[in-house]
């Protein structure tokens, strides 16, 4: 979640950045092994020397017909 919220940060400021704080993540349940992990970012809110970002994490199952799972946000 980390990682795609620093691509997103760097995507948004054009420069370097760092994590400061993380807040509010909901753990919903557990990725299972063999999962297909995707995370998705939206910008919230940019400051002056900050950028708020949403990430969800998505799951599913490629070895078996598995409709998208959501697990965590934050």
């Amino acid at each position: 979640m980390d990682l795609a919220a620093g691509i997103a940060s760097k995507m948004a400021t054009q420069g370097r950045s760092a994590t400061v704080g993380i807040q509010n993540v909901h753990f919903i349940s557990p990725v299972k092994v063999g999962a297909t992990v995707s995370c998705y970012t939206k910008v919230v809110n940019t400051g002056k020397t900050s950028v708020r970002i949403n990430v969800e994490v998505w799951t599913s199952n490629i070895s078996i017909i598995d409709k998208p799972t959501k697990m965590a946000g934050g």
